[in-house]
């Protein structure tokens, strides 16, 4: 209840209450207290109120003197003097309270240098430091060091880093970190040169020394001559023990030895013996002992290198060089096997047609010398028995026998037996079969000689003449015995030869994708006897047929025997072809989001796709689509292309709006904009508005059809985009042009009269205008009238003729006008006017008739 006593916190946060650092507090200004009750009628009166801010307590820091602070004006800054310094602190508040005080800064042991000897070789202990003040502070000083020494020198110090301890006369501390450092230990490299086996005396030695302090000198032993040289030379094999001294004094020792090498040993791999003159393949020489690797040498042209090819029988070295350039020679010979004659006792065989004959083989000799039988190997290609004898060898057919001596050495002797043939048998024709399949081969034998009697006799055949007519393809086999002999009967066969069957492999296509002539087929022909002739039974000619249309076509194929073989082949036709489409249509009709899949059936699978006719992909599926119909061409695996026009992507109809034709207005006018929807997926609830340009602060509404514009200033264009629920987008744009007439007129006459008629002198023009000062003048430029802040065509405001309550007489007098637009835009004008005083009945005739010309002349 009443009365309401308290303080309260104010409604908003805090934060708004202070400056953010943008000069942007909003302490500053006019506080308003809104005062509410749950009551709906609130009567009642505030007695007083107050606000109080809380002043932020600023501190003001000054440092004396200024030099060597980091800062002067803070309250912790770092002070670096050369020389001990005092410095006094003043603090004031935005009171005006002061408070000093001073502090001193002397200068503390800053810093130290190092001074040392070195350890004179690695792992003594002859090292000494010390250190200079590079910093001082205040003399005399206390030093102490790692291990107590009070001393500023300390000596007999192994490598490593000590600390030392420093106190001024002032209480400052430091400490310094002394290095003693020495050298590295002495690395000493010895190598030696090893002897070859035949040498003596030509050894090497050699020591190669790192680390320590350069400046080295060498001390071989007695063994080496007392040698003070790096390298000596000229040794014989042994033990060699060396002191290498550095700058400092400090020694190593080390020992090299040399050898004396194996024995080189060098030999060959490959055959010395060649057979019958031949050239050797290849010889590799290889050596052993010595000093790492070898290179080698081959005499007569045979090469640097190891290995030989193609070496002809003769007397060769090869030499052997090791890395120390010891070398060992190799003599070798290549020598011919010779050549071996055999002696063979022959044996023909008894019938002509019998396997009775035998060979042996006596004896065999190389070059005039006999050689053991026993020594070879040899091989028959007919007959059976022992190596060096064999029986049932056939007559009048090449014998062949192999032999291989003990260097594996091969030859071969070619010998035939005779056939004691007492008869001739001669074929005086023969007649192939013309035709595959045919009879009409033919043979005719002639007989002569014989001891006795001869009779012969066909088996296959029949009959005892000698000519044989209408035969087939085949062997045929004639008998003839002499009666004469006690042999069987001699077996004869003759072979009546004829054409294979001709084989045709055909090929056949249709490059065309319809039912046009563009079908073709080739036969390619083997068997028969060639050159053939070809007729197709519409009229073409050759293995080719070329241009025709799909169907059955016959063949006729006739060799150059006059044989016939027929055929026919099919050009198939093109199958026909079935393309559907199925669309998942755009979401919005200007999208391209529509999606196209292609059905086919028929023609000559597989297909690929395409939408130009050019590029063709396997996918059936198109993506990425706009709206409307696509021409979608399929090609098959033969090329046939074929086109389906009513592939269509369907979609949403347009949507659109419109903000209606560009508008003309006058500043400050309200003008209307006339939206138009069409179309549009949802019922326009949860559509999305955005005016994307124009003073949109000046519009009514921002959702609705008919938007009007609030006083407009500028010229300007207005864009609405509207995205319904698809996500559909419409946008336009509408053009408002203000045009900014500057009315201001002020009468050029008036009477002030009294008569309430064109008393006042007043503005016209731009009710929305504001004159800021309107004032009179006399024609000598004494002000006699002036007013300010009034609205133009305000009819209460004006000058009434008169100056200080007394009127003026009738003259011309000047005025001027400033006047601030409702766009802000600020003009002045200037003119004359003509104050007139009419007797009544004038008055009464101006009432009836009077007019007058309104003029303005705005400054330039």
């Amino acid at each position: 209840e009443a009365p309401f006593t308290g303080a309260w916190l104010p409604e908003n946060p805090f934060s708004n209450l202070y400056d953010q650092g943008d000069n942007t507090s909003p302490v500053n200004g006019i506080w308003t207290l809104a005062i509410k009750d749950d009551g709906q009628g609130f009567t009642g009166d505030l007695i007083n109120w107050s606000i109080a801010f809380k002043d932020n307590y600023e501190i003001n820091y000054s440092w004396s003197p200024t030099n060597d602070l980091s800062c002067s004006d803070c309250p912790d800054p770092i002070a670096d003097p050369s020389v001990e310094t005092t410095y006094t602190l003043s603090v004031t508040d935005i009171y005006g309270c002061l408070v000093e005080d001073s502090v001193v800064v002397r200068r503390g042991l800053i810093g130290a240098s190092e001074l040392v000897d070195s350890v004179s070789c690695f792992g003594f202990n002859d090292g000494a430091g010390t250190f200079s003040l590079t910093e001082p502070g205040t003399a005399p000083y206390q030093i102490e060091w790692f291990d107590g020494i009070m001393d500023s020198i300390h000596i007999d110090l192994t490598a490593g880093i000590y600390e030392v301890s420093i106190q001024d006369a002032s209480g400052c501390d430091g400490v310094v970190e002394v290095t003693i450092p020495e050298p590295t230990v002495i690395e000493l490299s010895t190598s030696a040169v090893d002897l070859c086996p035949d040498a003596s005396g030509m050894g090497t030695v050699s020591v190669t020394a790192s680390g320590g302090s350069p400046g080295y000198t060498y001390q071989w032993d007695a063994n080496a001559g007392m040698a003070m040289t790096q390298t000596v030379s000229m040794l014989s094999a042994g033990v060699y023990s060396v002191i290498v001294q550095d700058a400092n004094d400090c020694s190593a020792t080390d020992m090299a030895t040399i050898t004396v090498a194996p024995d080189i040993e060098v030999f060959l791999l490959g055959d010395t013996i060649t057979c019958e003159g031949t050239p050797v393949d290849q010889l590799v020489a290889s050596a052993s002992g010595g000093n790492g690797y070898f290179n080698y040498s081959l005499s007569d042209g045979l090469g640097m290198d190891s290995i030989a090819m193609d070496v002809i029988p003769g007397d060769y070295q090869v030499t052997a060089t090791d890395q120390n350039s010891c070398e060992e020679v190799l003599d070798f010979s290549i020598v011919d096997a010779g050549d071996i004659v055999l002696d063979l006792n022959l044996v023909n065989p008894s019938c002509p047609n019998t396997e009775d004959g035998e060979a042996t083989i006596t004896s065999a000799d190389i070059n005039g010398t006999e050689v053991d039988l026993s020594s070879l190997s040899f091989s028959w290609s007919h007959g059976s028995g022992s190596p060096t004898s064999v029986t049932q060898l056939p007559g009048n057919t090449p014998i062949t026998l192999s032999f291989v001596d003990e260097n594996s050495c091969q030859s071969d002797t070619l010998f035939q037996l005779e056939t004691p043939l007492s008869f001739s048998i001669v074929e005086l024709e023969n007649s192939s079969v013309s035709c595959f399949g045919g009879n009409n081969g033919s043979l005719e034998i002639s007989l002569s000689g014989g001891v006795g009697n001869l009779s012969y006799s066909w088996p296959q055949l029949g009959g005892s003449s000698l000519v044989q007519t209408d035969l087939i393809v085949g062997d045929y086999l004639l008998q003839v015995v002499d009666d004469g002999l006690n042999c069987p009967p001699l077996d004869t066969v003759f072979t009546i030869a004829g054409p294979d069957e001709i084989m045709i492999i055909d090929t056949m296509g249709f490059e065309g994708c319809g039912n046009e002539e563009a079908g073709f087929a080739s036969l390619s022909l083997s068997g028969g006897t060639s050159p053939f002739e070809i007729l197709w039974s519409n009229g073409q000619s050759g293995p080719e047929l070329q241009n025709v249309a799909p169907g059955m076509y016959s063949f006729t194929i006739q060799d150059a025997n006059a044989c016939d073989t027929l055929g026919e082949i099919l050009i198939p036709a093109v199958d026909s072809i079935f393309i559907d489409t199925h669309s998942d249509g755009v979401d919005c009709r200007e999208d391209t989001d529509g999606i196209l899949e292609i059905t086919v059936d028929g023609a000559n699978p597989p297909y690929s796709y395409s939408l130009d006719g050019e590029n063709f992909i396997t996918n059936p599926q198109f993506v990425g689509l706009a709206y409307g119909f696509h021409d979608v061409h399929v090609m098959d695996s033969e090329g046939c292309i074929f086109t389906y026009d009513d592939g269509f992507v369907s979609g949403p109809a347009p949507f659109s709006i419109d903000l209606g034709p560009d508008q003309v207005v006058q500043l400050g006018d309200n003008p209307l904009i006339s939206i138009q929807i069409t179309d549009g997926q949802g019922d326009g609830t949860n559509w999305e508005w955005n005016w994307g340009l124009g003073d949109t602060e000046r519009l009514n509404c921002v959702r609705c059809t008919i938007p009007r514009v609030i006083e407009i200033q500028e010229s300007q264009i207005f864009n609405l985009t509207i995205i319904d629920d698809a996500g559909c987008i419409a946008t336009d744009d509408i053009e408002i042009r203000v045009e900014k007439p500057r009315l201001f007129f002020v009468p050029t006459v008036f009477s002030p009269n009294g008569d309430s008629f064109n008393d006042l002198l007043i503005s016209h023009g731009d009710g929305r205008a504001t004159v800021d000062v309107f004032r009179l003048y006399d024609r000598w430029g004494s002000l006699l009238f002036e007013t300010k802040d009034f609205s133009v065509g305000d009819e209460t405001i004006g000058w009434d003729g008169s100056f200080r309550g007394q009127d003026l007489p009738p003259a011309v007098y000047v005025w001027y006008a400033s006047v601030t637009f409702s766009d802000g835009e600020v003009l002045d004008f200037k003119g004359e006017t003509t104050l007139i005083r009419l007797p009544f009945f004038i008055r009464v005739f101006q009432q009836t008739f009077f007019f007058f010309h309104l003029i303005s002349f705005p400054f330039c």
